[in-house]
């Protein structure tokens, strides 16, 4: 924990030592306020990532080296995304493949793009099916250094900046749009689920030239689930000293209860690989508090300008345990909900906010009641923003 990190090195700290932190803080925060040192090399040579723009032969090129996914097997299929130096995955549920489709739509009536969490990939096979019964073509994206797009000797769950995935987000749009091959255009739509529930909106602020006609953020990371003392004036200094030390090591959590939720071989109902979603968050570095930090910023001072509808869910309650205790089971395990209630309405100016009862941090993997509710919630704002 971040928290604890940083308790047990202040208290090893003589005299001396406290006054320099303190020093350090106050200076820390009159730079953070001047913001005249707060661009790295690397988030400058992010800011020619702001047009969607992809090249059509790469696309051709990425989809005609699809296979069938090793993951999920058939019928799913999954496509490299190679760009920018960066190595990322598209996966695609054919649409039209459900053994839930009734309906049997010939054409899709929109698109939709899942973007997974941090610790996470994309596995939920109900999810795509569902999407596919509705009508609605389904692709998911594990981002670089995530789930099957993980390579040898990568580390896990790291960025530098949120914009670094932007150029794959734009190649998975564009394989997508050619994979449906749709004779008009069909809308899109974003969805994002805790730390994809904060990139895809700074993306779809970023994209001002892309058509995105709703987004969809379940349980979004908008703001660290610390005290307020941590969030507004511990995390911006390490923010910022993550311009000079973007590799130091923040560790990894050993607390699994989240995990344990979820997991079939403990109180959850649901089977994943544990090599990509590993029971204990993955050590982090400075440079990923950066990215977090400065993208969460953005949103809480300015705010975006999103104009799509945003669908924003969120569970009624948190817990915070060293220990199991069952309210793993029905109540957010890893974020704040009242937290993501009060940022979200900063996200633009068509935004729905959504109290689940009972849901844990990913929605979409709670109890059976909850996940009936929060299907039936995003498909009646889905059919409002894509008719």
């Amino acid at each position: 924990m971040i928290t604890r990190f940083l308790v047990q090195r202040i208290l090893r700290l003589r005299m001396p030592g406290m006054i320099i932190l303190f020093v350090l803080l106050f200076v820390g925060g009159y730079l953070l306020e001047s913001k005249s040192w707060e661009v790295t090399l690397a988030e400058k040579h992010a800011e020619d990532s702001f047009t969607y723009d992809v090249d059509k032969d790469l696309v051709s090129k990425f989809i005609a080296l699809g296979v069938e996914d090793s993951e999920l097997g058939a019928p799913y299929k999954m496509y490299p995304i190679d760009v920018r130096g960066f190595h990322a995955t598209l996966v695609e549920y054919p649409f039209g493949s459900s053994p839930r489709n009734e309906n049997k739509f010939e054409t899709p009536r929109g698109m939709v793009l899942y973007v997974h969490g941090l610790n996470d990939y994309f596995f939920q096979k109900e999810l795509a099916e569902k999407m596919d019964s509705a009508g609605y073509a389904f692709f998911a994206i594990d981002l670089h250094g995530y789930g099957r797009s993980i390579l040898p000797n990568q580390a896990r769950c790291n960025m530098s900046y949120t914009q670094e995935h932007y150029p794959e987000l734009d190649y998975a749009i564009a394989m997508g749009e050619h994979i449906m091959n749709t004779m008009n255009r069909v809308p899109l739509v974003l969805m994002g689920h805790s730390q994809g529930g904060l990139i895809v909106p700074l993306y779809a602020s970023d994209r001002p030239n892309l058509k995105i006609d709703g987004l969809v953020l379940n349980s979004p990371f908008l703001e660290m689930n610390y005290s307020s003392f941590v969030r507004k004036v511990a995390v911006p200094v390490i923010s910022f000293a993550g311009l000079f030390f973007p590799e130091i090591s923040l560790g990894s959590t050993g607390n699994p209860n989240y995990a344990y939720s979820m997991h079939k071989s403990k109180y959850g109902e649901w089977e994943y690989n544990t090599d990509w979603k590993t029971f204990s968050r993955p050590e982090l570095r400075l440079h990923w508090l950066r990215a977090i930090h400065k993208g969460q910023d953005r949103i809480i001072s300015r705010g975006l300008k999103i104009k799509a509808p945003v669908l924003v869910m969120h569970g009624d309650c948190g817990i915070k345990s060293e220990e199991w205790v069952d309210e793993y089971n029905h109540c957010d395990g890893v974020l704040n909900p009242e937290l993501i209630r009060d940022v979200a309405p900063r996200i633009g100016s068509n935004v729905k906010l959504l109290e689940i009862e009972n849901g844990q941090h990913d929605l979409l993997l709670s109890k059976l009641p909850v996940r009936t509710e929060t299907y039936n919630s995003i498909f009646k704002f889905m059919d409002e923003v894509t008719w």
